[in-house]
């Protein structure tokens, strides 16, 4: 059997699931009408990269948003399809079968009860498939780690994964705690294509020697309790007109960090080198400190991440006369870093919305070394009630050596243009563009400019 019969086999139970869900749903909505409320977007988003006109991306998504409930609970639930512009043709064959000319997706992004004054009136839960979003800055969290990054749609930044928790938020005097326990790892989502590949460092070249094969190699938690649960904590309250909450987390990071890197030779006397790599999500405990409120009529927020990895260390061998015998040239042990985001904002006399952040580290930088900084503006003008949207001016500046900006810096520059024709009709056109020179992320994506647009209907 074939890979793209296998995949749409699978599907195919999940996709009636949900056919069957919506339909009950759409039922009982005429006899629940008082409590029941469904809404939902369509939307699709078209990606094309400039330099050689290569269509990155052709999603549709239809996301449906169903909840019920009462004084003393809430439901939620909203499940996705997805279907991709990348057909899955192997021979003449599949073009007998519409479904295997585009690939598709469906998932629960969010399924979830809450109960309120559970068991006391001070105590409300949430069980269920849910994103946990902690933090006081604009996407750029260095606190929320408990809700996995979805990095497939880099115009949807700071988007988070919903995930199976228990969670349980107390409201005493003063004080309103998060208790939240979560007993299945989920890693980040990466993307299929664009910057996927700089989430990784790059190797090092060796001396006299030219790169042969490359393997990765990537070991997930075993699926024990003890290897898999996480669990968060958080403490908020309202101090000298500001929100303040401090944070404990203890999981795994949730995209791939190499451990260890095998160099070897393919034979005696022969300069061609294998490289082969081995990821894993160490396990990671995070102390937070976040704030927000106002000063001079001007938005200001901060978030304070002590990262503490636990027996982290990247291990170099090679094997350099070809013999079979590995030998640990390099070993470098990732020591407690240090990320964090100030930001302010400010709206204008004239309506212009202005939002500067600066960030020191992002989500795959491992190691106070590795940490790069980013500094984001955006400048953002509504006209005609907000039915157009103009942001000229969405800049991001990265470097990894502050003293050295000749050599290491980077520059993305992202105008966009939202426009409403009717209410529950939004379309969107940006480009995105890359130069700089370095190891920082932006300057390995300098080639990699591209065009979007996307149309998204609510109802």
């Amino acid at each position: 059997m074939k890979e793209t019969e296998v995949r749409i086999m699978r599907k195919t139970p999940c996709i009636l699931c949900l056919f069957f869900l919506c339909v009950f749903i759409f039922s009982m909505n005429g006899f629940l009408s008082a409590e029941v409320s469904i809404n939902g977007t369509v939307e699709t988003d078209v990606w094309v990269q400039l330099e050689e006109g290569e269509k990155l991306k052709n999603e549709n998504t239809f996301s449906l948003k169903f909840e019920y409930g009462s004084d003393s609970y809430h439901l939620f639930a909203q499940p996705e399809i997805q279907l991709y512009g990348v057909p899955l043709i192997d021979d003449i064959e599949d073009l007998q079968n519409s479904d295997t000319l585009f690939d598709s997706s469906i998932r629960l992004a969010e399924a979830y009860l809450d109960i309120y004054e559970f068991l006391f009136p001070v105590f409300d839960v949430r069980i269920g498939k849910q994103k946990i979003v902690w933090g006081a800055a604009d996407m750029l969290n260095p606190t929320g780690n408990v809700s996995p990054s979805d990095f497939s749609d880099p115009k949807e930044f700071g988007e988070k994964i919903g995930v199976n928790a228990l969670l349980l938020k107390a409201y005493l005097p003063g004080v309103w705690c998060d208790l939240v326990l979560v007993p299945v790892f989920t890693p980040s989502l990466l993307p299929k294509s664009g910057f996927l590949s700089s989430l990784f460092p790059e190797i090092p070249p060796i001396p006299g020697t030219s790169l042969g094969t490359q393997t990765e190699n990537v070991s997930f938690p075993e699926n024990r309790w003890s290897e898999t649960a996480l669990f968060g904590a958080k403490v908020s309250s309202f101090i000298l007109g500001f929100d303040v909450s401090a944070s404990f987390y203890r999981g795994r990071y949730s995209i791939p960090v190499i451990s260890r890197i095998d160099l070897e030779r393919e034979a005696p006397l022969t300069p061609v080198t294998n490289i082969s790599t081995f990821s894993g999500f160490p396990k990671l405990y995070v102390a937070g400190l976040d704030f927000m409120g106002s000063l001079w009529s001007r938005g200001i927020w901060g978030e304070f991440a002590l990262f503490f990895p636990e027996d982290l260390a990247i291990t170099t061998n090679t094997d350099i006369d070809g013999d079979g015998t590995f030998d640990i040239i390099d070993m470098t042990k990732i020591d407690p870093y240090v990320r964090f985001t100030l930001g302010t904002d400010y709206t204008c006399k004239n309506g212009v919305y202005c939002n500067l952040q600066w960030a020191h580290g992002f989500d795959y930088e491992i190691g106070k070394s590795n940490l790069n900084d980013y500094l984001v503006f955006r400048l953002e003008k509504g006209f005609f009630y907000d039915k157009l949207k103009i942001l000229p001016l969405t800049l991001i500046v990265a470097t990894g050596d502050i003293e050295n900006l000749r050599d290491d810096y980077g520059v993305g520059y992202a105008p966009e243009l939202q426009f409403s024709p009717a209410d529950n009709l939004e379309l969107d056109i940006g480009w995105f563009f890359t130069s700089g020179e370095g190891e920082n992320l932006l300057a390995k994506n300098r080639n990699k400019d591209y065009f979007f647009f996307t149309t998204t209907v609510h109802f």
